[in-house]
């Protein structure tokens, strides 16, 4: 069974030096994420990218911090004081979120914990409007004290099959950081 992250490591998360000096909001609009859409954190945890999108689809906008733990989505809302965040508990199979409503999907270090990664990315198609987005950053499957069992983690090669797999399309794929990348796909042509 993949590794899940533990909500008793939630201060962690939060930590404001986490991405030293990536600029959140600057790389959410670079990949397509503007002003009144709908966004989709999942795997949101205590909100720490919830925050970054709610200030760039502004109050016209809508962003669901989806998460499989009652305890994160307490901390989500212990955080972040907004009308247009909507915490909602889910699981990998149904993510509670009607069909082709979200205009924006982001997965942080998400993809490797799925039990089932095919699956996960259907339900998450499911979600996505046609010629949404989608943008997937994991660990790469790099042997490492920090981070998930090097067992757990998907390789850039697998999460490419995967996604394309699921009947998306992949925009670009990269580097987040040393350990870090990162898949830009879409549910369209």
């Amino acid at each position: 069974m993949p590794h899940k992250f533990s909500p008793h490591s939630i201060e962690k998360l939060l930590r404001p030096d986490r991405f030293g000096d990536l600029d959140i909001c600057g790389l959410f609009r670079n990949m397509g994420l503007d002003l009144s859409m709908t966004f989709a954190d999942i795997g949101c945890g205590p909100g720490f990218f919830s925050r970054y999108a709610l200030e760039v689809v502004g109050p016209g906008g809508l962003v669901y911090g989806v998460d499989m733990q009652q305890d994160m989505l307490d901390a989500l809302q212990g955080n972040i004081r907004a009308e247009n965040l909507l915490p909602v508990l889910s699981s990998e199979e149904s993510l509670q979120i009607d069909d082709g409503c979200v205009d924006f999907v982001f997965c942080a270090y998400v993809l490797h914990e799925a039990l089932c990664a095919k699956s996960f990315l259907g339900e998450v198609k499911r979600v996505m409007k046609d010629n949404a987005r989608l943008l997937i950053i994991d660990w790469d499957k790099l042997r490492e004290e920090h981070g998930p069992p090097y067992g757990d983690r998907v390789s850039r090669g697998e999460a490419s099959e995967l996604i394309k797999g699921a009947g998306l399309r992949v925009l670009q794929e990269g580097t987040f950081s040393v350990t870090h990348y990162l898949f830009l796909a879409t549910k369209g042509d």
